[in-house]
């Protein structure tokens, strides 16, 4: 089975969990491979004769050059299954990898990239896992069964109770989507009750301590701490390697981090002894015992400034889709906490600070707002 997925922060860490279930790698034995979407169909571009080699992410115009070799890709396949009457590359003679693709986050995948799924393996052989609001390429959400005879679509439960996060933390995070107007609910878990937030104007060594010792205290690794930063907080070196820009800070203050910054990591996974530290747009599905959220009003302004995909039917304003986009963007890596999520402010007086100090005192039981005016 494959496994094909965005991130490649994400891929890393299903990686690490079957080299710990020891799942044969072996290409001769029953076993599974993870990618990212671009790495996936790069790889058979290269296989088809559409690409010579990976094009090179850091080049300026990666995205443009990517999608003019999926729509030569595309076509290349669609020629292919004219030509010998043929729903999809699997259903012929030729041989090609893989019995089933498992497909993770797929209502962010393109139209351009449904279809050459669809091309290579046939919808028999998918199965895709929705995250419904969850976008980071796009915020219309992939309709799959489009085109499909309901004989070839098979839905399982949607889950509406929450499985990861402790109740606490489920509470706050509903509560923050209603106070920003985004229509967001998922039902809390009673088999996980409590779990802790606090707003905090620094990430401080003190405060890493006391997740260490939260960590050891419920026999998790470092490793369970995930910590998320803006993507200001990268710096490009002289050798054009974009690393976490306060990894000296880090490092002197005992904070021994993996850095997702780095490209160079990309295709590793951390120690245990390692704290996982990636910027936000690497965020979805992973999660972490502890989780810092690092200057998150930063990300919200981030988002919204970037946002481009205003559309004139809305009855929303373009004022209030920007907002809506950017925390919905917000919600996502408040959702990555089993049991405790610290919240760094930039700017405690920003209106996502006003909305975390009125749910601080809400919720005083659980949630604390320790900065000081």
């Amino acid at each position: 089975m494959q496994v094909a997925n965005i991130q490649s922060a994400l891929a890393s860490d299903i990686r690490r969990l079957i080299y710990y279930t020891k799942i044969p790698e072996g290409v001769d034995k029953q076993t599974l491979s993870i990618s990212t979407f671009d790495s996936f169909f790069q790889a058979n571009m290269i296989e088809f004769g559409v690409l010579k080699e990976s094009i090179d992410p850091n080049s300026g115009n990666y995205s443009t050059q990517y999608r003019k070799a999926l729509e030569e890709f595309r076509q290349k396949l669609a020629n292919y299954c004219q030509k010998y009457k043929v729903r999809s590359i699997k259903d012929s003679n030729r041989e090609i990898d893989w019995d089933y693709i498992l497909i993770d986050e797929a209502q962010d995948v393109s139209d351009l990239e449904k279809e050459i799924f669809y091309m290579l393996y046939a919808p028999k052989r998918i199965i895709i896992a929705d995250g419904v609001d969850q976008f980071v390429k796009s915020n219309v959400r992939q309709n799959w069964s489009v085109g499909l005879d309901a004989s070839q679509v098979y839905q399982g439960d949607v889950m509406t109770i929450e499985r990861r996060q402790k109740a606490n933390i489920v509470r706050f995070i509903n509560a923050l989507a209603i106070r920003s107007k985004i229509d967001w609910k998922v039902e809390e878990n009673n088999n996980l009750p409590g779990g802790c937030i606090r707003v905090e104007r620094f990430y401080t060594s003190d405060i890493h301590k006391e997740l260490l010792q939260n960590c050891e205290d419920n026999e998790c690794e470092n490793y369970d701490i995930l910590i998320l930063e803006p993507p200001s907080m990268g710096v490009r070196g002289d050798d054009n390697i974009v690393r976490f820009r306060n990894a000296d800070a880090y490092k002197k203050a005992n904070i021994n981090v993996f850095d997702g910054f780095n490209s160079k990591n990309r295709s590793l996974y951390p120690s245990n002894n390692e704290c996982r530290l990636f910027q936000y747009d690497s965020c979805r599905g992973l999660e972490g015992w502890c989780v810092v959220c690092d200057h998150l009003d930063e990300l919200v302004a981030y988002k919204s400034d970037t946002y481009k995909n205003i559309d004139p039917d809305s009855l929303l304003s373009e004022d209030e889709q920007r907002k809506r986009y950017a925390m919905l963007w917000a919600l996502m890596p408040l959702t990555r906490a089993v049991d405790t999520l610290v919240i760094t402010l930039k700017n405690p007086e920003s209106e996502l600070g006003k909305l975390l100090r009125g749910l601080c005192d809400d919720f005083s039981d659980f949630a604390l707002w320790n900065i000081d005016n």
